[in-house]
């Protein structure tokens, strides 16, 4: 998985990090981390393509930046609706305008190792129920299907499909915040499957289970074999 930290405190970034990197290690989670100090430079980095699992965000980040507005423009501005946040805050009463972005958990400075895997818990329970969900196109209507209905999402020159058990919906997610997303695999430049509906699979090719064969990629299938092998 990869998650931000994002906080205008440079050292406060570092502690995060460090606790963070204690807890990857004592559950053995492959956790990619990058640190912002600023909610310009994360917004920026994500319009530019990259998509977190995870965001650490500072409530208050200094020049007038609020991490509520980060949170906002990431769920409003980009439609992200994956992306879990937690806020990091001097003040144990949190303000209404937090809640707005939905996040997951507050982490109430200083940061401590129980807090920080407190706040792992809650995204990987949310992660786990399958409670995400993902927006698709229906005529001129937004809908919303959650993620573990989805079987597989296919990417058919510029658009990208839903796959479910009986439906295919045009897709607003882009191909690398599906593919970042835990429980799916990409297994081909244009396909991305949910991990739970694989019936078999081989050298060459995944089985799905109601029936459908997909092409395992010649650049993707040491990638994919291991993360199976694994499971």
């Amino acid at each position: 998985m990869k998650i931000a930290i994002c906080d205008d405190n440079e050292l406060m970034c570092k502690e995060i990090l460090n606790l963070i990197d204690k807890f990857k290690h004592k559950r053995q989670i492959a956790i990619e981390e990058d640190v912002f100090l600023s909610g310009k430079e994360l917004i920026d980095n994500i319009k530019s393509g990259e998509y977190y699992n995870l965001i650490f965000l500072d409530v208050e980040l200094g020049n007038s930046e609020y991490g509520s507005d980060v949170g906002n423009y990431l769920r409003n501005s980009l439609n992200n609706q994956t992306t879990c946040i937690v806020y990091i805050t001097s003040h144990r009463k949190y303000a209404p305008e937090l809640f707005k972005s939905r996040p997951i958990d507050f982490i109430e400075k200083p940061a401590t190792e129980e807090k920080i895997e407190d706040a792992f818990n809650a995204y990987f329970k949310i992660v786990n129920e399958g409670n995400m969900y993902i927006k698709v196109k229906v005529g001129y209507t937004t809908n919303m299907v959650l993620c573990k209905d989805v079987l597989y999402f296919i990417r058919e020159r510029r658009k990208i499909y839903v796959i479910t058990k009986d439906k295919k919906y045009e897709c607003y997610t882009s191909f690398d915040e599906i593919k970042n997303m835990n429980g799916f695999i990409q297994i081909h430049k244009s396909h991305i499957i949910n991990i739970s509906y694989i019936k078999s699979y081989d050298y060459n090719s995944v089985i799905l289970t109601d029936g459908t064969v997909l092409k395992i990629s010649q650049s993707h299938r040491k990638e994919v074999r291991d993360y199976l092998e694994e499971l």
